[in-house]
């Protein structure tokens, strides 16, 4: 029995099980809210069959290399193609920092595009709240995950995440608590 199981795990592994597809671009998407703004945190991870396409969107002037600017322009396209909605209100998200991987990691689908992105400044009231992001960015060939991260503030809890068949449309139902009144310290009266 144990040579039966070496011999099928041998088979996996020779058969090049994946962690993804190597004719996909992975996006996984993770939404951390908080009552003042909204983080998204991307890892791209383009598979070795479209990584060299991928590349060639980031390198713009085509000289093997990716500039900075080059890094920051393709961060702003895939950012204006995964709208988010807040309460009915388009929201635009701004790029925090985008770190690429070295280049000899392209070729073998192992790269990972970090983008860090964010709306800053949101007054949310108490109460419930709907966020929704949409990702378009390279649908055809693509594959997607989104998920949120447990709030770090306790007055802010998830009521519920829906996404549709493919994951590119995401639905976050959350609700913020009426902030507690804080306790004043009682002065002796002196009587």
């Amino acid at each position: 029995m144990k040579c039966r199981w070496l011999v099928l795990t041998g088979l996996l592994l020779a058969s090049g099980a994946p962690a993804h597809r190597l004719d996909e671009y992975l996006q996984a998407a993770r939404v951390d809210l908080a009552a003042d703004r909204i983080d998204v945190d991307l890892d791209l991870t383009p598979g070795v069959a479209v990584a060299d396409r991928v590349f060639r969107m980031l390198d713009a002037n085509g000289d093997g290399r990716i500039s900075r600017e080059e890094a920051r322009a393709y961060a702003r396209r895939v950012l204006a193609e995964i709208p988010i909605e807040l309460d009915q209100q388009a929201h635009k998200l701004e790029v925090w920092d985008i770190h690429l991987p070295a280049t000899n990691e392209w070729g073998g689908g192992l790269g990972i595009i970090r983008l860090a992105a964010g709306k800053r400044n949101l007054h949310l009231a108490p109460g419930t709240h709907v966020l929704t992001l949409t990702n378009h960015h390279l649908a055809p060939f693509s594959a997607y995950q989104v998920n949120a991260l447990t709030p770090r503030n306790p007055a802010l809890r998830i009521i519920t995440q829906s996404r549709d068949e493919n994951q590119q449309g995401y639905r976050l139902e959350f609700e913020i608590g009426a902030p507690k009144p804080e306790a004043k310290d009682k002065a002796p009266t002196g009587k």
